[in-house]
């Protein structure tokens, strides 16, 4: 079951602003916050876009949480091995699954 915040459209009355990418990528993930201290885990992105990421996870995470993603880009510097980093909050949450939607990112290096 579906777990959604209050106020949120349904999937059928959503107008995205940006096109979600089908970006298969190695994802780690820590829910931020006093509520849920020590809530992590690892999993793969299924799609992104400018606004947001659909990201496998292992268990039900909590909707509304403050979240931090790692994930692994495809890209290098320098030769060195990339990732993205966002910050967001979970607008979605399955048992499977969760979506998030991004309040700021950056790109460092592993």
């Amino acid at each position: 079951m579906s777990k959604r915040i209050p106020g949120r459209t349904d999937a059928s009355d959503e107008r995205r602003t940006s096109n979600r990418l089908p970006l298969i990528r190695n994802v780690r993930y820590k829910v931020l916050g006093e509520e849920s201290p020590g809530l992590f885990g690892s999993g793969k992105t299924r799609n992104m876009s400018g606004n947001g990421v659909l990201f496998t996870t292992k268990s039900a995470l909590p909707a509304g949480a403050s979240i931090e993603l790692v994930v692994s880009w495809p890209a290098r510097l320098n030769g060195l091995p990339m990732e993205l980093v966002l910050l967001g909050r979970l607008v979605r949450t399955e048992e499977t699954q969760a979506a998030v939607s991004i309040l700021r990112y950056y790109f460092r290096t592993r």
